[in-house]
Parts: structure tokens; sequence; C-alpha cells
């Protein structure tokens, strides 16, 4: 059996079990025929010489990400997507309706982002959507960066620029939230309640700065104010409302494996509206918000 050592700050193996930089592994303890890709991605380096990799080339893109400070998680749940990831995989085994939005929760409240000057959650079709976005027939949800996205020029621009928070993608000015009403029924008066319980007068305002899918960086303080103050507290408004258990309307079915665990082949409401309230937290906290 072939053993490994972690290259990274932390990854999530099978079971959800968490290991950190210098931890030995083995191929157990990942989801089958992921290690290779995890060896390609410099994740994990072989114990093993007969491996053609360049370690002194592993521990300098090691020390390069500590030193200036960004830590992205990219989120996945198949081994088919770990060609697709750009950052730090997490193997997300037990999705709740809230998708990425618990990750992010779990991830401050283990405190992973201590370390980091800039913190970003984000799912493994990054590349994907934000090409698709550039395309997208509805105004106000398309991408409107002329930049196509590489790893490296985000991080050229992230440190040339050090925003409080750096998003993947640009939209134009609008509100999202009653923007919402047209895709999903009574959006924003779900929004507006949950908001209210927790401590927010919401009202129906342009934001000059918009968010979708989860697609930013933000300074790590920042991204833990976020968390505790609006996003968990929400999180935890929302758990007492069966109506946000209704179908969406979002056109796409649920991937399969989850249509069997929840026991439904719909988007609940959970996950559209937690995308959508970095955008009001950036406006109620005046935040400098740049747009790749």
């Amino acid at each position: 059996m072939q053993n490994y050592t972690v290259n990274i700050d932390s990854i999530t193996g099978r079971f959800g079990k968490l290991f950190k930089k210098y931890d030995i592994v083995s191929d157990v303890d990942f989801q089958p025929g992921t290690t290779e890709q995890l060896v390609l991605k410099k994740f994990i380096i072989p114990n093993d010489t007969s491996y053609n990799i360049d370690i002194n080339h592993i521990v300098n893109v090691q020390n390069f990400d500590k030193k200036n400070g960004l830590k992205i998680y990219q989120i996945y749940y198949d081994e088919k997507q770990l060609p697709q990831l750009d950052y730090t995989p997490y193997f997300n085994n037990n999705c709740t309706h809230y998708f990425e939005s618990q990750v992010m929760v779990n991830l401050i409240n283990e405190g992973v982002h201590l370390d980091y000057s800039y913190f970003g959650v984000v799912a493994y079709k990054l590349r994907e959507k934000l090409s698709f976005a550039k395309s997208y027939p509805i105004v106000n949800i398309a991408n409107r960066s002329v930049q196509e996205f590489t790893p490296e020029l985000y991080e050229f621009e992230l440190w040339k620029r050090t925003p409080d928070v750096f998003s993947f993608q640009r939209h134009l000015p609008h509100d999202p939230i009653s923007f919402a009403d047209r895709f999903h029924v009574n959006f924003s008066s779900y929004f507006k309640k949950i908001m209210y319980e927790i401590g927010y007068n919401w009202t129906s305002t342009v934001f000059e700065n918009v968010f979708y899918c989860n697609y930013f960086t933000a300074k790590s303080d920042i991204y833990e104010h976020f968390v505790k103050t609006m996003l968990e507290p929400a999180m935890e408004v929302m758990e007492r409302m069966p109506e946000l258990m209704q179908n969406s309307g979002y056109p796409k079915k649920l991937p399969e494996h989850l249509q069997i665990q929840w026991g439904i082949d719909y988007y609940p409401y959970h996950s559209f509206i937690c995308e959508r309230m970095f955008s009001f937290y950036a406006h109620l906290n005046k935040l400098k918000c740049l747009h790749y």
C-alpha cells in the first residue's frame, strides 16, 4: 500500500476525516481513484522515490502560498471532479441544503482561515461557470469580466490592489434579492424575514457590488465577521422555516446522490438565499470591493 505525506495545510479525506500538513496518509484514506489526481495537483507527496516528482518545486509552491496569505478551498463531491480544481480540495461528503455555505461556516468555526490574509470557498465548477456566465442571457447575472480567469492572474491582481473583497467575476449594479423574485417565488419576503430575525432591516436597494455563487475572497477577519454575524445566524433561523424546503424553481434537478439522500429531486431555497447575503453584507459595511 502506497503512503503519502500531506503537502498542504489540510485536506479532507473519506467520510470527512481531516488531515493536516505532514500527516502520513494512504490510498484508503481517500475516495477510490483520487490519489493519483491529488499527487498530480501536489496536494500529497508519495513517500516512494519511484514517483518522478520535483519535491523542491512542491515545497516552493507551498511556501509561496503561505507567504502570500491566500487560502481558497474548492469543494468537490466526486473524484472525477478533481482535475477541474485549482485550489485546495475539500471533499463535501455530507452536503446539506446550504451547499458551500455550510462548508464556509464549518471551516471558519475550525479556524482554518486564521493563518491567512485572504480566505475563500468555491465550488468545483469555478472555471466552467465563470466562462459560461460571460454569455449568460440574463444581463444582471452575466459575468461582465473581460479577462480570462487564471489563478495566477487572479492572485497577481489581488496583491497588487489588496481590496477588502475581491470577486472572481463582475456584475452590473442591481438588487440581487428583489431580482431573485423573478425566478424564486417569495424570495425577497423570505430574505427580509430572515434578516429581521437576526437584527437587519433589509429593504430593496441597488448594490454597487454584487456577488453570486460565493465567488469571492475576502480578508480573513471580514470573512469571519460575515459568517459569524450574518451567515451562520441566518442559517439557524432558516432551520425553523419549513417553507424553504419547497421547490425554489431552479430549472436543474439535484444531483442523483442528493435526490436519494434528501428524498426530493429539486433545489430548495436555502443555498440561493445564502448566496445573496454577502452582497447585502458588503453594502452595509461599505467594504472596498474589486472585481476580476
